[in-house]
């Protein structure tokens, strides 16, 4: 084989490799961000709690009141890593008005929980995300983060649950607090609550259908084993008689099975047809959230621009109330 042969093959296996590694790159990539983490509450005034993926990235937002809605409804938050949405949180909370700027000091509280052995870096990666901000901006101010690890609090935090999480692990909490998530996107803080008790009203009635369906089911399978058995045993003469009830039996566990199935249909149907209802009543809701917080933005402009002005002028002053003041701060572990 030439020397250019055994170069070729020799290029084509690096270049095989290399697609092979980009590949799976994507593909890990692509499983981590599908993946949820962690369940990240952010407060000052607005609340918001944000559920990361693998890659420490937002899947999604849900507010805790109504302050926290409005700065869901004036920005995108899914997608950002944890510590950019920290920081336009606190962003937009300043911009808005929920964080007085002449104060002897501000704490944003930051709270973690979920299934990372150690959540040391990222605490600290989110905190300096914060913090710059406020540094940027001459406020005094200051995040701590926490690691409670209590994903029950932060699914009762969304919906109140009669459910037992206590026997949960934390991995099967995650993915209840992921499918409360979804449950609810595009729903409002203030119509949650109702929303929930639609929800587990339909879900009373249908457990009430299949409860007495599967009876029902039970009894003609059992009447269907005993026509089947009595057909199998009987004489000739009398197996056409015998099949006929048989029949009958058959045709009713038919019907009562085709009757299960359209229950459960009708289930989903109007759990479709509800949060369609709720996501439509949220958009008046949205739009008037997003009409209060762009009028406190605007009110809060001339008061901001002021701030500014000022700390530039006493710039190194400022900072050094502000490391005073986060020196008070404590963090608990």
């Amino acid at each position: 084989m030439s020397k250019g042969k055994k170069f070729l093959i020799i290029l084509i296996l690096i270049l095989v490799v290399a697609v092979a590694g980009v590949i799976t790159y994507f593909v890990v990539q692509n499983k981590r961000n599908k993946t949820a983490e962690t369940v990240m509450i952010c407060e000052v005034n607005p609340q918001v709690q944000f559920l990361l993926n693998k890659n420490d990235k937002v899947m999604s937002a849900i507010a805790l009141n109504e302050e926290g809605q409005q700065l869901l409804v004036k920005a995108e938050f899914e997608g950002k890593t944890a510590d950019e949405a920290s920081k336009l949180f606190i962003q937009l909370a300043v911009e808005a008005g929920y964080v007085e700027l002449s104060t002897t000091g501000t704490q944003v509280s930051v709270d973690f929980s979920g299934l990372k052995d150690n959540y040391d870096e990222l605490k600290s990666s989110v905190t300096n995300s914060i913090n710059s901000y406020f540094d940027e901006n001459g406020i005094i101010a200051g995040a701590v983060a926490t690691v409670t690890d209590d994903l029950k609090t932060a699914i009762n935090n969304v919906k109140t649950t009669t459910e037992d999480l206590t026997v949960k692990s934390e991995q099967e909490l995650l993915e209840t607090y992921k499918k409360t998530a979804d449950d609810m996107a595009g729903i409002s803080a203030t119509l949650r609550a109702k929303f929930f008790e639609a929800l587990d009203l339909l879900e009373k009635q249908l457990e009430a259908s299949v409860t007495s369906l599967e009876a029902t089911i039970k009894e003609y399978e059992d009447k269907v084993a005993e026509a089947q058995k009595a057909v199998d045993e009987a004489p000739e003469l009398l197996k056409e008689s015998l099949q006929y009830t048989l029949d009958l039996a058959q045709e009713s566990l038919t019907s009562a099975k085709n009757k299960l199935n359209e229950a459960e249909d009708k289930f989903q149907k109007d759990i479709k047809e509800t949060k369609e209802s709720y996501v439509k009543q949220s958009e008046a809701v949205f739009k008037e959230l997003k009409d209060k917080i762009n009028s406190a933005i605007e009110n809060n402009k001339t008061a901001l621009e002021a701030h500014r002005q000022a700390i530039a002028e006493n710039k190194a002053d400022v900072q050094a109330k502000i490391d005073e003041y986060r020196k008070t701060l404590t963090t608990n572990e």
